[in-house]
């Protein structure tokens, strides 16, 4: 545990750093944005026996050109690692023979890279967005890897329907659903996002999407059509349902808080606007369309918390920085900036690292 210590409370340090560097692509951001970059890759891509780590060496010595098949290859399984994307790159490095450890290394390098990019682009205040993103969901870098792929692919399909760029959407939503085919689910974001201009639309949609949990609407209907089909994605959710309809999650501290927050983002959703803050508004609809899908799909915890990671979770290492863009005065928005820092420090300390491995490397 020593080692997330260090590079949580480096990046910690590093983020309150880069609050005084006035000039977002000066040459020390550039550096120290190298620099931690390199660190993270070194850190995600030379692990060892984290979670699913030796699910994904099975699947990677069972799998080959052999098994090929587009949307899924038609080996090793139903569709876990049977993406067409994934699949083939798996395929790619078992052609020329390279080793496990090579493959986890490089698809580390892609996975961060994205991501890496979405927070160098188009947030203000990037290292703190990498702080918070490093809090929430780094533990999805180290075990759950296709997953954490599809984050920054989801993250600019959310830019581009706000840009209103409808095949760059639809190019990013292709990428991250051949890594992860629940990616799917993200299909519908660039019309929800037409919808979400209409103010009493972005109310409803979440009341409705509470009522369809709470009457098991949607589950019923899937559940009816995986009987009639034998389409894969339908097949998978039956199974998911069979062995997680009785965990009933139902309303926690957890939800609520991630409700209340959806709430107060639509509230102040167009004032982002007035002011000028590019992309908060389509991360904010990225927020609630995810929440609201995590309500939909609560009685399959697997399905919800992917759902709720990939959008709502992943919004907020770039929704938290924007909103410092609603402050005026800068003393202000250091003392924020800081209460966030700690927020999130405090976090990964007493919640994300219980529930990660002890870290081990091949080295």
């Amino acid at each position: 545990m020593n080692l997330y210590l260090a590079l949580v409370v480096l990046l910690a340090l590093t983020a309150q750093f880069s609050f005084f560097i006035e000039k977002k692509y000066s040459q020390i951001n550039y550096v120290l944005w190298v620099t931690i970059f390199i660190v993270i890759v070194l850190f995600v891509g030379l692990r060892f026996n984290s979670v699913d780590y030796f699910s994904y060496y099975e699947l990677y010595h069972r799998q080959g050109f052999f098994h090929f098949g587009f949307p899924f290859y038609t080996g090793a399984g139903q569709t876990t690692g049977n993406e067409f994307l994934f699949a083939s790159l798996v395929s790619l490095f078992r052609y020329f023979n390279a080793s496990f450890y090579y493959f986890v290394f490089f698809f580390a390098f892609v996975s961060l890279s994205v991501k890496f990019y979405v927070f160098f682009k188009y947030s203000k205040y990037f290292f703190l967005s990498f702080f918070i993103y490093f809090c929430l969901l780094i533990s999805k870098d180290l075990g759950q890897i296709r997953l954490a792929a599809t984050f920054g692919f989801i993250g600019l399909a959310a830019i581009s329907s706000e840009k209103r760029e409808f095949w760059k959407f639809v190019f990013y939503i292709f990428i991250a659903a051949a890594i992860q085919a629940a990616s799917v689910i993200f299909i519908p974001l660039y019309v929800f996002y037409s919808l979400f201009k209409i103010k009493i639309f972005r109310y409803i949609y979440l009341l409705v999407c509470i009522l369809l949990y709470k009457l098991e609407i949607v589950s019923t209907v899937l559940l009816r059509l995986s009987g009639l089909s034998d389409n894969l994605l339908l097949q998978k959710f039956e199974s998911y349902y069979a062995l997680q309809s009785g965990m009933n999650v139902g309303f926690n501290f957890f939800n609520i808080v991630i409700t209340v927050f959806g709430l107060f983002l639509l509230l102040i959703v167009d004032r982002g606007a007035r002011l000028g803050i590019r992309f908060f508004e389509g991360f904010v609809c990225l927020y609630s369309y995810s929440v609201g899908l995590y309500w939909v799909f609560l009685a399959v915890p697997t399905i919800s918390s992917r759902i709720l990671e990939a959008g709502a979770l992943f919004s907020l290492s770039m929704i938290l920085p924007y909103l410092l863009g609603f402050l005026k005065g800068r003393l202000e928005k250091f003392l924020i900036f800081n209460v966030v820092v700690m927020i999130f420090l405090v976090y990964f300390l007493f919640f994300s690292l219980e529930n990660i491995n002890a870290y081990e490397s091949i080295l």
